[in-house]
């Protein structure tokens, strides 16, 4: 009886869920370290992290579409994040704020990330309904190089979205006009060109001079994608999307050290 006692007693205990204490945004004070902080001091563990969440060294870079808050950014660092990539759209943004305003990009810079962005605004080939959006011309790569010249004139790269399957020789070449008049202007201003997109787009597009550096989606399906991954073509390999630090953000492997 008193086994029986003790088996239902410690079943009982391993079975009350845990009570994680709520994460606050001001850290509780701390002992002062007796030797100076240094690059390689460790970030401290945040109070709440999702089980979503990677285990910390997994990966090196993050993608979002929304704004950082202290809570994603300090859960970042103690992931061992070292790249946090927003977006550039035009003012009328296909979701609202995208693009990141300049308080939040000193935000990130100031916690010790790097900083990258993306252009997209509807960078895909065709709506829901099968209309076409007049996306992939040389005129839009024109434009939206000048719109990233606006936003992120300091950054040294300036990456664009390929986001379809590209699946066919109609489809690749307007992505190589748009890709083609896109890098006009990104030479013009010194900057290096990088795209999102599929294995077999970032292909073509590397292949061809267009870009330098291959950002390859979260879309295993599409074309080429699986066969890059495996030979490692890639700077940047998405994963899909979770909840991490209070947002829904991609965790990236980088390849190579740029």
């Amino acid at each position: 009886m008193r086994f029986l006692f003790l088996t239902l007693f410690l079943t009982s205990c391993a079975s009350s869920p845990v009570q994680i204490p709520p994460f606050h945004e001001e850290p509780a004070p701390v002992e002062q370290p007796t030797t100076p902080p240094t690059d390689a001091t460790p970030a401290p563990k945040p109070s709440v992290m999702e089980s979503t969440c990677p285990k910390p060294g997994v990966f090196q870079a993050v993608d979002l579409s929304q704004p950082v808050t202290p809570r994603f950014l300090a859960t970042m660092k103690y992931l061992g994040i070292k790249k946090i990539i927003r977006y550039g759209d035009h003012v009328n943004e296909t979701i609202k704020g995208k693009t990141p305003k300049a308080a939040e990009i000193k935000a990130i810079l100031d916690a010790g990330f790097e900083f990258e962005a993306v252009f997209q605004h509807n960078n895909r080939w065709a709506r829901r309904d099968g209309t076409l959006y007049n996306t992939f011309t040389s005129a839009r790569g024109t434009q939206d190089a000048e719109r990233m010249r606006e936003l992120y004139p300091n950054l040294p790269r300036w990456w664009y979205g390929v986001d379809f399957d590209v699946v066919n020789s109609t489809q690749m070449a307007a992505v190589e006009k748009y890709a083609a008049s896109f890098k006009v202007v990104a030479e013009k201003y010194g900057k290096e060109v990088g795209a999102y997109g599929s294995g077999y787009s970032l292909r073509i597009l590397r292949e061809k001079g267009l870009i330098k550096w291959r950002w390859i989606s979260m879309s295993t399906g599409f074309r080429e994608t699986r066969t890059a991954m495996n030979a490692k073509a890639y700077d940047l390999l998405q994963t899909l999307d979770r909840d991490c630090g209070g947002i829904n953000v991609d965790f990236n492997y980088v390849n190579g050290s740029w």
